[in-house]
């Protein structure tokens, strides 16, 4: 792995490795976890999986453009001073960290929809407001 780190593009590659991991994480661990209300057959198995590989490698390039901008974009004076890669790693832990919080969202997601993200998680984005004001008002409800 030090190897991969001293290539100017290893830690994009790390990227997209570690997302594709992920993704493949969390799509097993939901797979397994809705097993007992499939009926799925090998075939089906490697048509999921071939899709979603192919999501997964589309979505981790989308991703990945702003990285990959910036290391063809900065200088080697600058790539190569002492306080760009503490930097660099930074914001990569930082992109890592919000992969695994995608993951662990995606999954308490599943436990309360029964499907991965769709348009209800937008509409939780998008209004917040309306949302939280209804589930206290259902809270206070079974409360009283």
């Amino acid at each position: 792995m030090k190897i991969l780190l001293r290539q100017r593009f290893g830690a994009v590659y790390l990227f997209v490795a570690l997302f594709i991991a992920i993704s493949m994480i969390i799509r097993s661990a939901l797979l397994i976890k809705a097993a007992q209300s499939l009926d799925l057959h090998l075939l089906e198995l490697l048509k999921t999986y071939g899709i979603g590989l192919l999501y997964d490698v589309i979505t981790a390039s989308y991703f990945s453009i702003p990285f990959v901008i910036y290391q063809l974009l900065v200088p080697n004076r600058i790539y190569n001073s002492r306080w760009h890669k503490p930097l660099a790693y930074i914001v990569y832990l930082g992109a890592i960290y919000l992969l695994l919080f995608d993951a662990v969202a995606e999954w308490v997601f599943w436990d309360e929809f029964s499907s991965r993200f769709n348009f209800i998680a937008v509409d939780y984005l998008v209004y917040t407001h309306e949302v939280t004001d209804r589930q206290v008002a259902d809270e206070f409800r079974r409360l009283t």
